[in-house]
């Protein structure tokens, strides 16, 4: 591919399987920047993802599958794909790629600018890799940004840039898919839900525990647990255990989020920690009341009773409470809906994200002249 004088090129590169909220972000910004006039994007995926379904359409949609870090296979592809692409900046989205997509850029004579993303606010286990590797850290979050402080990694490295949502687009999509969720509305019942991955840092046991002193109150609920992963069976035995399995429906992965979100009325996010939690986002957009947990950036989206409800993390006494306040409480659940509107953070619009992103990949091309 010739390059085109004024643009930008970059290869993003994603090897999950699943499809997550950093999966969700690419493909938000991979969008924006194909509808753009200064980033010319491409895009490096696993082939049967769900990343891939809702990209394939588009040119420059290229595949491969990453083993371990060190897949001399991947690299290769990886090799093909900077051949033909021609990347000013490599953007990785998964820790896993940014090994591998180094070692083949420095065959490189040009060799692109390295981001690599970090959305977790878990300490790095491999600083070395970051700090060789990185030309930047983009964290989403303030929070990760001194997680990443705290490992050791210089300030120099880190850019915060948070995730963001189309705004337009989820309040359009979230009317047009309710339709498929009316059918559960049964009178009378408060219907309760959370949409993430099924993993033990999500909370979705404490979420299960505070629902069953809920239901001890009064028996006008159901809760909707929608995503996929490793606790499902875990989750499910918790359930039954508790006695509460007829009151608990367990959705698997849901392809009309938005249409889910707005059929709820309270969405809960228990997680033990979590970089950021962009269906907040969404729910505010939409205007669900949220109950939300003060791990890792979450906070930085809501205040407590502005925009929704905080508890103290991984504390399902607290989560209860809560819960019980907005469930019993038809007012207050109008007021954060009235309200949400006002409380979506600034930085949530894509478009805006997407020039972030446009400066950093400006300032980095600056750098390596």
């Amino acid at each position: 591919m010739e390059k085109e004088p004024g643009k930008i090129r970059v290869l993003h590169i994603d090897d999950k399987h699943n499809w997550g909220g950093g999966q969700n972000q690419l493909y938000q910004l991979f969008k924006n920047q194909i509808a753009g006039k200064r980033v010319i994007p491409a895009l490096a995926v696993r082939k049967g993802t769900m990343l891939y379904s809702n990209t394939r359409e588009y040119k420059n949609v290229y595949c491969f599958s990453l083993v371990n870090e060190l897949d001399p296979i991947a690299m290769f592809r990886i090799y093909l794909i900077i051949r033909r692409v021609k990347p000013d900046i490599i953007q990785c989205h998964t820790p896993h790629s940014l090994m591998a997509a180094y070692i083949v850029s420095r065959l490189f004579s040009k060799k692109p600018r390295l981001i690599s993303m970090r959305r977790v606010d878990n300490p790095i286990k491999s600083l070395y890799k970051y700090k060789l590797a990185s030309d930047r850290i983009v964290a989403i979050s303030d929070k990760i940004r001194q997680v990443l402080l705290d490992s050791g990694v210089p300030q120099e490295k880190i850019t915060v840039i948070k995730s963001a949502v189309d705004i337009e687009d989820v309040k359009k999509q979230s009317v047009q898919q309710l339709d498929s969720f009316n059918y559960l509305k049964k009178n009378g019942i408060i219907n309760i839900g959370s949409l993430s991955s099924l993993y033990r840092h999500k909370g979705l046991d404490l979420l299960l525990r505070s629902f069953d002193m809920l239901l001890r109150t009064a028996e006008n609920y159901h809760l909707f647990i929608a995503g996929t992963g490793d606790q499902k069976a875990s989750l499910s035995e918790l359930a039954k255990s508790l006695g509460i399995s007829e009151k608990v429906t367990f959705m698997d992965f849901v392809d009309k989020p938005y249409g889910f979100i707005k059929f709820l009325d309270i969405i809960v996010f228990p997680s033990r920690n979590e970089g950021l939690g962009t269906t907040i986002l969404d729910s505010l957009v939409i205007q669900t009341p949220v109950i939300a947990s003060n791990a890792g950036g979450i906070p930085e989206i809501i205040e407590d009773r502005k925009g929704g409800l905080l508890f103290e993390a991984g504390n399902h006494i607290d989560l209860f409470s809560k819960l019980k306040e907005l469930a019993e409480s038809t007012a207050l659940r109008e007021t954060l809906k009235q309200s949400a509107s006002l409380h979506i953070p600034e930085w949530t619009d894509i478009n805006k994200n997407s020039m972030a992103y446009e400066l950093l990949y400006e300032e980095l091309l600056r750098e390596g002249i």
